[in-house]
């Protein structure tokens, strides 16, 4: 009897002192509207409150709760950013909210699934968030002149999709400057729809595609977020061409390159892409070429490319950091096949791949805004 007594003593010791210290509360869950969510790192930079630099700097609010709660029986949620794959999750209504979100839990959409569906709402720019260096997202897209699957053409919709995608610096083909597709400058317009709709200021530069840089017709238009140092452009075979804008990114200059190889032919595109590759060694690193090259990987134009540059689908692939949807094929198809490229020098030793997607752009009947999907890269720039 004594020794049961003793272990009632014990457990009802232990019940007391479970009683007096409090289990943790469960953790918070934000929005970038909530307070608290920003927290400010010690250099300035600003991150969410469960990203991993944020902890031990400035701990999230505490919960609204009166009493003790018991441990939550999942594991955590993971701590992503609002430029990591998944951040953003659509709801049903159409809202885009972030992944821990009430909403966006209550429908428990799986991290990863990312912005599906069109035409989407408009994100909040994201922060630029700082790890060993600063995050740049780059857009490839070529816009099939702004008419859309359903014959319609609306550029309006496309700016709607681009400013989604809270891209950093934006390369485009097939943008047209007062041609009878809409008789209008596609390139002041679409700088002045991505300022209104993101609230950010825009560089721009279009180059001609036959080479008449301040003439009408189809280009190749680089709207940066960065001040546009300086600019450089040339005439390749078979009226095509290439043009570079100069940024300057955390410190690192950054060559801008874009453009459009022919249609048509695999020969010229081999000539084209000798020329695009002799022309751009001549750019300073750290050196990114994207454009429409009409050609699926396992072609010579693109080997010839590869020469110089590493393609960052790939290396977003080897890393398991790319990103299709449901259906998509062949994986990261950007048209019938995979033709629209974001590339980096191989010496480009300021640059990492961190990831790379292409989006879904079907609106509910299936409609998209171009021909061609956009793919995005996210790089950081060290």
């Amino acid at each position: 009897m004594k020794v049961v007594g003793c272990h009632f003593a014990a457990r009802t010791a232990l019940l007391l002192v479970a009683l007096v210290v409090p289990h943790p509360a469960v953790a918070q869950v934000l929005s970038p509207s909530d307070p608290g969510f920003w927290v400010v790192l010690p250099d300035g930079a600003r991150v969410p409150y469960n990203h991993p630099l944020a902890q031990g700097v400035a701990p999230p609010p505490p919960a609204a709760v009166s009493a003790p709660q018991p441990e939550p029986a999942e594991p955590s949620l993971p701590s992503l950013s609002t430029s990591d794959p998944g951040f953003w999750v659509t709801l049903p209504n159409g809202a885009v909210v972030p992944y821990n979100h009430p909403d966006a839990l209550a429908i428990a959409q799986p991290v990863g699934t990312g912005v599906t569906g069109g035409p989407p709402p408009l994100l909040p720019t994201p922060t630029p968030v700082l790890y060993a260096g600063v995050l740049m997202r780059v857009l490839q897209w070529n816009l099939h002149h702004g008419v859309g699957t359903d014959g319609l053409y609306d550029i309006d919709r496309i700016a709607t999709w681009i400013a989604a995608t809270s891209p950093d610096v934006i390369m485009l083909n097939e943008v047209e400057r007062n041609t009878s597709w809409g008789h209008e400058d596609q390139p002041v317009r679409y700088q002045a729809m991505l300022e209104a709709k993101t609230g950010r200021r825009w560089y721009a530069v279009f180059a001609q595609e036959f080479g008449d840089w301040n003439g009408s017709g189809k280009g190749h238009l680089i709207l940066s977020s960065y001040p546009i140092e300086s600019i450089d452009r040339t005439v390749i075979s078979y009226d095509r061409v290439i043009s570079d804008a100069r940024i300057v990114v955390s410190g690192r200059v950054i060559s801008l390159m874009s453009t459009h190889l022919d249609p048509d032919s695999s020969t010229r595109r081999l000539t084209q892409a000798q020329e695009v590759t002799r022309w751009a060694a001549a750019q300073p690193e750290n050196r990114i070429l994207a454009g429409d090259m009409n050609a699926w990987p396992d072609q010579a134009s693109i080997a010839e490319l590869n020469n110089t540059f590493n393609d960052s689908w790939t290396a977003a692939a080897n890393k398991g950091t790319a990103y299709g949807y449901a259906g998509l094929a062949p994986d990261g198809a950007t048209k019938n096949g995979r033709i629209d490229y974001i590339l980096y020098s191989k010496d480009a030793a300021d640059l990492t791949v961190m990831d790379s997607r292409v989006y879904d752009t079907r609106d509910a009947i299936g409609v998209m805004p171009s021909d061609h999907r956009p793919v995005l890269t996210t790089f950081q720039v060290h």
